[in-house]
């Protein structure tokens, strides 16, 4: 066969396994929770603000909580009338088809190119109902890899200076995208710096005269120090528009220098009784309360509804016994909402000058003696004990074990949650979203109502109308503030109805005796409107929806194949990883005189040190924070998982058939 026919080939090959891996894709509909405020639907309210040219909209204390990317993503994807789920899986096709190339360009092997994005594309992870939610992991795991793979294109050899520009500037960009996307960028480093090495110990291999290595040295010097400039300014630019709309030159509110130390201050304090995942308890509050006036503000908020909100929640989530406090993974919003609650988010200059205050109040009174305290710090995880490393090699092989099975058989599509109002949002946005059936009983539902001169009330009643179910009214001061220069004043409400058949009906009655209702069935399709009112359903939950016959028909057979293919790779991937491991360094030790493939074998070790940081990120969160065993955050890993086994299996079939040969 020729070359032209073998390239063709194996272009035809990648090409057959792409239009596999998006057939798959499809058969995993988008799964939009309608109640996520801090997750899916923030991402779409910051969608829509960005595609408005708004920016991220009116200020409040989520809309810079998380990485402005992904909402950016969703906006241009929107707008391009592309779905969001087939957007990210194109993405993650062509980085995978990018670092394929970059296997043949330093191997010279076909096979191994179509066998590494052969076994990229049908990544398990891919098929989760996780990744099948408006979440921005759906994309951080393209983001992630095309780190890697950036870079290591951009190092791998002597290429044109159009074309080491141009990498240079692409490798900036997926930096700064991985960036603005989530808040844990630096797992990657540890990788990174791995690869860094392999090239210079390819460079040193090389054959070439001192001279001429130099002088590549020094061209990949400068092309790296581009891409850093490029990742820099493009951060440095989201910052600097959010200082100048909002106040406060950040990306990300949580990373901001006052709100750190602020967490910081609180989490440095000494606990009475130490109890593992609350980083800072009832007792070390009440002591932070007598000795900084801008704490003291919070514990309206802290120590009431809104405390206790939070404690059921983190209690919920995370089986601990007993369980009584703000758990670690839910302090940070609490704290977030009781600023809010105490007014002290009007604008993220605000808030940041009034986190900085409480971290100088709590660090000067640490200082003084008044509390007992841990060395001053700014961070987000909790103070080092030396239990946690224990702790950490007893989580990490279950951390492991979920990552090798990818997700523990959780390849099932589910049905999508939340009001028709929420839902609409996800379909103008996301694209296509099954609605719940118009008939489906309702679990429970939670919502706002604003009215004129004082909050309406809120009640579920029967035909009859006697009262129905359980209904729990809340304040409402951030409708207030928004929607006060129309005189209108909020009321919450979280209501778990017990009327068969839908036949109760939502009852609101304003200041002036007027009464308004809306059947309980109206939330599965659309709200009446109403110019005396503003009425807002964020959360239903729905029992036991399950997918129409017909979407579960249609959808059979590409979750069959899926489901064969996951337990493929379930069954040979532990031992795969091993071969693939030993593969990497048997084709160090037999290509050790070959730089490209010195290099090549790099990068697998470069993933080989993603998978183990992840890993242990995700392990010391489990055991100090919050719940971090889940696929979800594993996903990113995933790809490297894959590369370890394809490309190490792969070298090592190389060197076998190379001395063979010989």
């Amino acid at each position: 066969m020729t070359q032209d026919r073998r390239n063709l080939a194996a272009l035809a090959a990648i090409t057959l396994i792409a239009a596999l891996s998006l057939w798959l894709r499809s058969g995993f509909p988008l799964y939009a929770i309608g109640s996520g405020n801090a997750d899916e639907f923030l991402f779409i309210r910051l969608a829509a603000a960005l595609r408005r040219a708004h920016w991220l909209g009116a200020y409040d204390h989520f809309i810079m909580v998380k990485g402005i990317f992904y909402p950016a993503f969703i906006a241009v994807t929107s707008l391009l009338h592309i779905p969001l789920k087939v957007a990210e899986h194109l993405v993650y096709l062509a980085v995978a088809g990018g670092f394929s190339f970059l296997c043949y360009r330093l191997a010279h092997n076909r096979a191994l190119a179509v066998i590494v994005f052969g076994a990229l594309a049908l990544n398990p992870a891919l098929w989760t109902h996780s990744l099948a939610r408006v979440i921005r992991d759906g994309l951080y795991i393209s983001l992630a890899l095309g780190v890697i793979v950036t870079l290591a294109a951009l190092w791998s050899e002597d290429c044109s200076r159009k074309v080491r520009i141009a990498l240079a500037l692409l490798a900036g960009g997926f930096a700064a995208a991985f960036w603005l996307t989530r808040e844990e960028g630096i797992w990657l480093i540890p990788a990174i710096l791995v690869l860094a090495a392999f090239t210079s110990l390819a460079l040193y291999m090389d054959g070439r005269p001192r001279a001429e290595k130099r002088v590549a040295a020094r061209k990949a010097g400068i092309a790296t120090g581009l891409a850093g400039i490029t990742a820099a300014a493009i951060v440095a630019v989201v910052a600097l528009i959010n200082f100048a709309l909002y106040g406060v030159f950040t990306d990300v509110e949580f990373r901001a220098p006052g709100f750190l130390s602020a967490y910081g201050a609180l989490s440095r304090v000494k606990h009475e009784h130490w109890q593992r995942h609350v980083v800072v308890p009832r007792d070390v509050r009440e002591k932070v309360y007598a000795v900084s006036e801008a704490a003291a503000t919070l514990r309206p908020g802290l120590e009431g509804k809104i405390g206790e909100q939070w404690i059921k929640a983190g209690c919920a989530a995370q089986p601990i016994k007993p369980c009584a406090d703000i758990l670690g993974g839910w302090f940070i919003w609490a704290l977030r909402d009781a600023a809010a609650f105490a007014g002290h988010h009007s604008s993220g200059g605000d808030a940041e000058t009034f986190y900085a205050r409480m971290a100088r109040e709590i660090d000067n009174a640490c200082d003084a003696g008044k509390l007992d305290c841990f060395a001053q710090r700014a961070a987000l995880q909790p103070p080092f004990r030396a239990e946690y490393v224990g702790d950490v090699v007893r989580m990490a092989p279950r951390m492991v074990s979920l990552l090798f099975t990818f997700g523990a058989g959780e390849v099932v599509a589910m049905p999508s949650t939340g009001s028709a109002q929420r839902l609409a949002f996800f379909r103008e946005y996301a694209g296509d979203v099954e609605f719940p059936p118009r008939e489906a009983a309702i679990e429970s539902l939670a919502g706002w109502i604003a009215g004129p001169t004082a909050a309406p009330t809120v009640a579920l009643v029967d035909a009859e109308g006697r009262g129905h179910g359980v209904v729990e009214p809340d304040d409402a001061p951030d409708i207030d503030r928004a929607l006060g220069d129309r005189g209108l004043h909020g009321r919450r409400f979280f209501i778990r109805p017990q009327c068969p058949a839908l036949d109760c009906t939502l009852q609101f009655t304003f200041a002036d005796g007027a009464v308004r209702t809306v059947p309980l069935a109206a939330v599965n399709g659309e709200l009446p409107t109403d110019p005396a009112y503003v009425l807002s359903i964020d959360h239903v939950a729905h029992e036991s929806v399950e997918m129409p016959a017909e979407t579960r028909a249609r959808l059979a057979s590409r979750q069959q194949v899926a489901s064969l293919v996951l337990r493929a790779i379930t069954a040979s991937s532990p031992v795969l990883f091993i071969t693939g491991v030993l593969g990497l360094l048997v084709a160090f030790w037999k290509f050790r005189r070959d730089a490209q493939l010195v290099f090549l074998t790099g990068v697998g070790a470069a993933a080989l040190a993603a998978v183990a940081t992840r890993v242990v990120l995700l392990s010391y969160l489990e055991v100090t924070t919050f719940p971090a065993l889940n696929i979800l955050y594993l996903s990113s890993a995933t790809p490297f998982v894959l590369i370890v086994i394809a490309l190490g299996n792969g070298l090592g079939v190389l060197t076998a058939t190379r001395a063979t040969s010989a």
